[in-house]
């Protein structure tokens, strides 16, 4: 026994100084020769050595270790636990291919052969200890297996749906246990199929989210991104899981740090259903995004504007109706740039343009009743508006931003106003710098949008990847109708200046051609006849 116990504190000191012996010891050779022999002897006394390999094999497994030995590891680790091993062996070896799966040179392919014994037997394990923070050890290696190797895990995926539940009341007296447990959910949803966990995740997400449990403390930071997983991998939105909407406004007041994670699980909704959930709750959206408005850093200003324009382009008719109580705050932002980032301005202006291309006579209304409200005339309010937008689109670097502000502008040169024709120089320029920053020109005859959506790579093909999530397969969806994606700005430049130039005459639009500066005529004709 004196030698065995000998042999392990060697291990032990090889195993702690993994990275300062990285040099001098070739441990692909020493596990191939040595240590797979070790775990093949089976005397009572020395599974304390089987317990030091496995422990070992871990510690080394993301320090040296060749790829084509990881088939040999994985097989050597597995029988370890084997409902025969002693427990210590079993955990020990748990977490050694916890350590070999979390590693940069982890193949799914190469652990395929191993995934369903892996799995059985860490299940086994997890319902076999009894301690919370032990079943919160194997529970987590079990989620590293479920991240690395995706939907091929559904097939053995049931038996620990049905345990989950079970392990969450296990735990009911551990709040920092369920914290961690959370979390481990957290990588289950986006392995597995969220509809089959669906009627058992509601319930722990309204737990951790309810402000008025003592829970909250420990659990409304991975209750939220629960929340969101399982909306980003879920592919409809049952009542049960749309009821959960009523706990965000609660924690969009208790502080400013949850905004950006609200902001993200609102905007999903959104995708998810935007008729369904925007008529339900709609209304509570905006309020919630009103009150916030007044007193919010340049971030959570960032994450209501995100969740407006995400309403807009889902839906824009319901969700520029609901947005009215906000939209004229909008608008004053933007009036004002003396204390606003341009980056944030560039936010604003976002949800301006986008109204506009919805409907130009909604956004004349809305520029009449906040101009009367600030007691400004119409004129008056949308110069301030367009100097800014004119000022801000220039420093602009998303192309797919520049393409929007530029359709929007295009759009009000067709309005016959005052103002936007005193503007025509700048606004030419500016729609003149997007057409170069957003049209290739492969010859002379062939001029093509970069942001359109072209036969030759369409969405569709976009959405075959399995690294997606089914959130982001609705985002990709939504492009089919924005304006961005689906509107050639070269054409519709050429439409509203035809329309322009019919409407101020031949000898008028002749005159606002001589107020440009004859380089962004020669520009602009490259894409354009004027």
């Amino acid at each position: 026994m004196d030698g065995i116990l000998r042999k392990d504190a060697v291990y032990n000191a090889i195993g702690l100084a993994a990275f300062d012996l990285y040099d001098e010891v070739d441990f692909d050779q020493w596990f191939s020769t040595t240590l797979l022999q070790e775990l093949s002897i089976k005397d009572p006394n020395y599974r304390v050595i089987r317990r030091r390999v496995a422990w070992l094999i871990g510690q080394w497994a993301r320090i040296k270790f060749s790829p084509e030995l990881r088939p040999a590891l994985y097989g050597a680790l597995i029988p370890l636990l084997q409902g025969d091993e002693d427990m210590a062996v079993r955990l020990s070896a748990a977490s050694a291919l916890k350590r070999a799966v979390d590693d940069f040179q982890f193949s799914s392919e190469q652990f395929m052969e191993f995934l369903e014994p892996a799995f059985s037997l860490l299940f086994n394990l997890l319902q076999e200890v009894e301690e919370c923070d032990t079943k919160l050890q194997v529970l987590y290696v079990l989620s590293f297996i479920v991240e690395r190797m995706g939907l091929a895990i559904n097939p053995y995926s049931q038996s620990l749906i049905r345990y989950l539940p079970l392990l969450w009341e296990e735990s009911a007296k551990h709040n920092m246990l369920r914290c961690a447990i959370v979390s481990t959910l957290v990588r289950f949803v986006r392995g597995l199929i969220t509809e089959n966990l669906t009627s058992f995740l509601c319930p722990v997400i309204e737990l951790c989210t309810d402000l008025n449990q003592d829970a909250h403390v420990y659990l409304l930071q991975e209750g939220l991104e629960l929340w969101y997983a399982v909306l980003e991998n879920t592919t409809s939105l049952p009542p049960q899981l749309l009821q959960l909407y009523r706990a965000i406004p609660s924690v969009l007041e208790f502080t400013q740090e949850y905004i950006p994670s609200c902001s993200c699980i609102i905007q999903a909704y959104i995708l998810l259903s935007p008729q369904q959930f925007l008529a339900e709750y709609g209304e509570s959206v905006v309020a919630s995004c009103l009150n916030l408005l007044t007193d919010v850093n340049d971030d959570g200003m960032d994450a209501i504007m995100q969740i407006i324009e995400t309403a807009i382009r889902a839906n824009a008719s319901l969700a520029i109706s609901l947005s009215m109580p906000i939209l004229p705050k909008i608008l004053l932002h933007l009036s004002n740039w003396d204390y606003v980032a341009p980056w944030l301005m560039s936010k604003f202006l976002v949800i301006v343009c986008r109204v506009i291309l919805h409907s130009r006579d909604i956004f004349s209304q809305l520029l009449i009743n906040t101009a009367r409200d600030k007691s400004e005339t119409f004129d008056q309010f949308l110069d301030k508006l367009l100097s800014v937008w004119l000022q801000v689109m220039p420093v602009v670097p998303q192309k797919e931003k520049r393409k929007l502000f530029a359709l929007a502008l295009s759009s009000l040169l067709s309005v016959e106003s005052n103002v936007v024709i005193a503007q025509f120089r700048l606004v030419l320029k500016n729609i003149v710098e997007a057409l170069n920053d957003i049209v290739d020109i492969e010859d002379s005859t062939t001029q093509i949008d970069s942001l359109m959506v072209s036969e030759e790579f369409t969405i569709s093909e976009e959405l075959e990847s399995q690294q997606e999530t089914e959130n982001d397969k609705r985002q990709k969806q939504l492009m089919e109708s924005d304006p961005v994606y689906n509107i050639e700005l070269r054409s519709y430049v050429q439409l509203q200046l035809n329309s322009l130039k019919y409407k101020v005459g031949e000898s008028g639009f002749e005159e606002l051609k001589r107020l440009v500066d004859p380089e962004i005529i020669e520009q602009c004709k490259l894409y354009i006849s004027l």
